[in-house]
């Protein structure tokens, strides 16, 4: 676990360090002007309530615009945003953390409304914040109102209700722009509070189909390479090995997987998927001392090969267009192969005495922590500390591998 510690207190300055991630954009001000330049694009996981502007690819001297001081902002071919200023519902609507009996309550709320549509007539917004995801709807030249949702726990005991205030909302928009389509009245009835249900009643309302706006960037990538294991492994437990010499060995690794990003504009939370091959060969030998008194030793050889698949998530501590820098962790399942003996014991009497090698488990698990930086956008080094695994099936003792690991990716 000290080897964990290490590599953690080595990262802690790139949590001080900026995260930007310009990307060319536009912001709308109050005044009605479009400033075009680069907003610091981030992977919003709730709405956001000010973006950094500059007129300089790097980010240099930026400018902050809350969503008081401008209309809205745009990352071109990405995401649009529109600013919304006034009350909220403040009531979370997930069972079971909902109230007992409606709780219609609000709060002031100055945010950017994340635009998931475009249209002639209506459009469809998606509000985020620490108490749930709210929809809002606008019509052509209008402001956004909220669709309103509410679900809690009915006071007489007969269980959660909601409310259905958003499709009769939905409804009237039906009868201003597809007046007398009974089969999308129908369809109101039975939607969800939910972006897709919702999109589907918009798009009809518009009389076309929306279509989501999709990066440039890729959404997966492939990567290979190869590397170094130190590898130190020991017997515990009611062993005589267990008193043998700890000798660390140094063996090579090959790799290969493909990473998925949340945002692929972004590229700071990705899921990984790795396979890689790696081996060790060793031996053990102790002195002890049998019933009799009398001196022998005792030796075994050990050869294993393994083949690892890993997923992991990764988050970037430090997040630049060219160069990152980040933190993983995850589950490691081995499957092992052995080529075990021999076991020897040497009695000073009898000579040596050959008994029965031991037989490890196949399969079994260990848990990396990783830091990797990438540079060029197309190499990676990556450093990895597997927690120590054991892979003995007997009841006892064990026998236990601590892998730290050195390598490089090539990013394609």
């Amino acid at each position: 676990m000290k080897k964990v510690y290490l590599l953690l207190f080595g990262l802690l300055p790139f949590f001080a360090l900026a995260q930007a991630n310009f990307k060319t954009a536009y912001v709308v001000t109050t005044a009605g002007d479009t400033l075009k330049g680069f907003i610091d694009y981030k992977e919003w996981s709730h709405s956001p309530t000010s973006v950094k502007f500059s007129t300089e690819p790097a980010g240099s001297n930026p400018q902050v615009f809350t969503a008081i001081a401008a209309k809205g902002f745009g990352v071109t071919g990405m995401e649009t945003f529109v600013s919304f200023s006034g009350r909220i519902s403040a009531d979370r609507n997930v069972p079971p953390d909902v109230s007992t009996g409606i709780d219609t309550s609000t709060i002031n709320a100055s945010v950017f409304l994340k635009q998931l549509n475009t249209g002639r007539q209506v459009i469809l917004y998606e509000c985020t914040d620490d108490i749930k995801t709210r929809f809002f709807i606008s019509e052509k030249g209008q402001l956004p109102q909220e669709l309103s949702y509410h679900v809690f726990i009915d006071t007489t005991g007969s269980g959660v209700r909601e409310t259905s205030t958003f499709r009769g909302q939905l409804k009237v928009l039906a009868d201003t722009y597809a007046s007398g389509d009974e089969a999308l009245q129908k369809s109101i009835d039975h939607i969800r509070y939910s972006e897709s249900d919702l999109l589907k009643i918009v798009d009809q309302l518009n009389h076309t189909k929306s279509v989501k706006k999709v990066s440039s960037d890729k959404a997966m990538r492939f990567f290979a390479g190869g590397g170094v294991n130190s590898i130190s492994t020991k017997f515990t437990g009611d062993n005589n090995f267990s008193a043998a010499a700890n000798k660390t060995v140094l063996t090579p690794l090959v790799s290969a997987g493909v990473d998925f990003f949340a945002n692929p504009a972004v590229k700071q939370l990705l899921f990984r998927i790795e396979a890689s091959y790696w081996y060790q060969s060793r031996s053990f030998y102790v002195n002890t001392a049998s019933d009799f008194g009398s001196a022998i030793s005792e030796r075994y050889s050990l050869k294993q090969s393994s083949v690892t698949f890993t997923p992991q998530i990764m988050y970037a501590l430090f997040n630049q267009v060219n160069s990152k820098i980040y933190l993983g962790f995850g589950a490691a399942l081995n499957y092992s192969a052995y080529h075990n003996g021999p076991h020897i014991i040497t009695y000073m009497v009898s000579g040596d005495q050959v008994v029965e090698p031991y037989g490890f488990e196949k399969f079994w698990f260990n848990f990396p922590v990783e830091a990797s930086g990438m540079f060029n956008k197309h190499i990676e080094i990556n450093i990895k500390y597997y927690v120590t695994g054991g892979y003995s099936n007997y009841n006892n003792f064990n026998l236990k591998s601590d892998i730290l690991s050195l390598g490089v990716h090539f990013l394609f």
